[in-house]
């Protein structure tokens, strides 16, 4: 999954890869819930959402997020990276990929701002790795 901040990086990078799609805001709801549907069994092999999927969406599935848009907000920056923290069969762990931007004075001062927010929250995702495998979560091998 790629989240994005705006609806014209969506679409510029739905053009740039393949088997993808984008919703947002945009899209009806009962067109974005076919599309998680289509994700979730593998129909769409990447799924690029706006930042309506920064609230209220629970994909169980997903095993990599890429977050392609600069933020600062720990709440939002977390929000975020627990859309792949949640647990689904088969599924031990995810990857999560953030940008250092270096573009401009701005984009550098909120990609250190969202390191910091990593950094900081190592020992509550250590905590909550912790939680999930003392309640009957465990990597399958």
């Amino acid at each position: 999954m790629i989240l994005v901040a705006s609806i014209e990086h969506g679409q510029i990078l739905n053009k740039m890869i393949d088997e993808s799609c984008f919703i947002s805001g945009v899209n009806k709801e009962d067109e974005r819930n076919k599309t998680i549907k289509d994700f979730i069994s593998g129909k769409i092999k990447v799924l690029i959402a706006s930042t309506i999927f920064d609230e209220g969406i629970s994909i169980n599935e997903i095993r990599m997020l890429i977050i392609a848009s600069g933020q600062k907000s720990s709440i939002k920056i977390c929000q975020r990276i627990g859309r792949s923290l949640r647990k689904s069969n088969g599924k031990s762990s995810a990857l999560v990929f953030d940008f250092y931007d270096l573009g401009n004075r701005f984009l550098t001062k909120h990609s250190i701002m969202r390191h910091n927010v990593y950094k900081n929250q190592i020992l509550l995702l250590s905590f909550l790795s912790s939680y999930f495998f003392s309640h009957g979560f465990k990597p399958n091998r």
